[in-house]
């Protein structure tokens, strides 16, 4: 191929194959990652809008407050549940500490000796363990530390036509009554 003059005398080379081709292959190739650019800001502004939009101050309150809600719930349950075991634990003991002076009174035809209004732990300790209880519960009209209850039992002779009755209630460590904690 011969070089072409123009009118105003500048020479032109005519141009090759190879140059086409390498002019349109990087063309082609601007073109692309023009397009992969466009398409990274494209994701980039998808997840930069869904992530700028953050929590507000009234958002936040509202699951504090149902959190504390839901907790003060859960406390009160548990509480309910705890005293609720203790008054029939307290029961328990207070029917077995019943059963066992009845089993006394069988065996020797009257209830055990009391020195006072009620009977002491010695007392009971002396005349019911080990022969009709393993172990005695805490007897007092407060529970000791590391206890949840004490029990306060009271014997009334049988006197004008009375029969003898055996009264058993429960305190707790501040000595109030349990009051389902009462054994007739």
């Amino acid at each position: 191929m011969s070089d072409v003059k123009c009118s105003a005398g500048i020479t032109a080379q005519p141009a090759t194959h190879k140059r086409v081709h390498s002019v349109s292959l990087a063309t082609n190739q601007a073109y692309r990652s023009k397009e992969k650019v466009r398409k990274v800001n494209s994701i980039r502004k998808q997840l930069k809008g869904s992530s700028d939009k953050g929590f507000t101050l009234i958002e936040l309150l509202v699951v504090v407050l149902i959190l504390g809600i839901l907790s003060v719930i859960a406390v009160v349950a548990v509480n309910n549940a705890r005293s609720t075991a203790i008054a029939k634990a307290c029961k328990s003991s207070a029917v077995t500490v019943i059963n066992a002076l009845d089993q006394y009174n069988v065996d020797k035809a009257g209830y055990p000796s009391q020195a006072g209004a009620s009977y002491t732990s010695t007392e009971l300790s002396t005349a019911l363990v080990p022969n009709y209880l393993k172990k005695l519960p805490d007897i007092g009209n407060k529970a000791p530390t590391g206890s949840d209850y004490a029990l306060t039992v009271t014997y009334t002779a049988a006197s004008g036509g009375n029969v003898a009755t055996i009264g058993v209630a429960g305190y707790d460590g501040n000595s109030a009554a349990i009051s389902a904690c009462v054994a007739p």
